[in-house]
């Protein structure tokens, strides 16, 4: 029945979007582009991530970022708010958050609105552009970040890409800097090859930062050989997952496909709330940053 289920969906999806991509009304950029709340939304600036980029933060002590003592986060895939009590569960949900993690983002006029009006700034890698709006995933803090870079992976079938968006976030009275990675994982293929070719791409530069991570998104992981390949990078980067007492997070095939991982962290407090203005529930964790330990984080092969 799943594999029906799969199928009818993965068949639905792809006539449709070969349809609008020949009636021109879905536009995929060659390059990762990014767009910031401090810039004008039309000019998109490309900042593709590369093995070689350097991340971790070094210099002086922070004077202004984000608290050690307690990070709280939103990690949410928003279904392009395609559902109308959206903006009302946005606003409860993001209410005295410090980081907003949001998947399938769509910058029409509402998410613009909603955006100027709230205390965030705010970073766009665009996945492909949809009568005129961006959408990708969005990354937004309350205090302005060190760097932005993008990484982009074309579904193998359907082709528009599935993009991920790595941030850095100065911590006050550190010099150390939060790396915050926001992740939309390839989702329709029944192969594991561009799957795993996305993560590893991600893992080798989340490998040049040494300081605490955060890793969270949709990242598709709707069968065991999926998840294999996040518990691979996970330990590789020295990644926890977090767990939930009790959660609600979606699953398919009853494999979970929401998560949040974290390094260089401790959790005070996660949950998962059920909602109905998206098809995923929320994950939300606050963090505070972890006492000083003699392991460090090497960067291995």
């Amino acid at each position: 029945m799943h594999k029906i289920t799969y199928s009818s969906s993965l068949r639905y999806l792809v006539i449709t979007f070969a349809a609008l991509l020949l009636a021109g009304c879905i536009h995929i950029p060659v390059q990762p582009q990014l767009s910031h709340s401090s810039a004008n939304l039309s000019k998109q600036q490309s900042a593709r991530c590369t093995p070689d980029i350097s991340l971790s933060q070094e210099g002086e002590t922070a004077k202004n970022g984000l608290s050690p003592k307690r990070i709280s986060v939103l990690s949410w895939n928003m279904y392009k708010q395609s559902r109308d009590n959206w903006a009302t569960d946005f606003h409860r949900l993001s209410h005295d958050q410090d980081l907003l993690i949001l998947q399938e983002a769509y910058m029409d006029d509402r998410l613009t609105s909603v955006l100027s009006e709230s205390p965030y700034n705010w970073a766009m890698t665009t996945a492909f552009i949809y009568q005129d709006n961006a959408n990708g995933v969005l990354t937004a803090s309350r205090d302005k970040s060190n760097k932005h870079c993008a990484l982009y992976a074309k579904e193998p079938l359907i082709q528009t890409p599935k993009s991920i968006l790595v941030s850095t976030y100065p911590l006050v009275g550190t010099n150390q800097s939060l790396l915050v990675a926001n992740v939309h994982g390839i989702n329709f293929t029944l192969g594991l090859e561009s799957y795993s070719q996305q993560f590893e791409a991600l893992g080798k530069v989340l490998l040049n930062h040494e300081g605490p991570i955060i890793l969270a998104g949709d990242f598709n992981s709707w069968r065991e050989d999926r998840q294999a390949i996040l518990d691979k990078l996970s330990h590789k980067l020295s990644l926890q997952r977090v767990g939930y007492k009790s959660h609600q997070l979606i699953t398919v095939f009853g494999n979970p496909i929401d998560h949040v991982y974290y390094r260089g962290l401790e959790i005070i407090e996660a949950s998962t709330p059920s909602v109905t203005s998206s098809d995923h529930n929320p994950l939300l964790v606050t963090f505070k940053l972890a006492e000083p330990q003699q392991k460090q984080y090497a960067k291995t092969p």
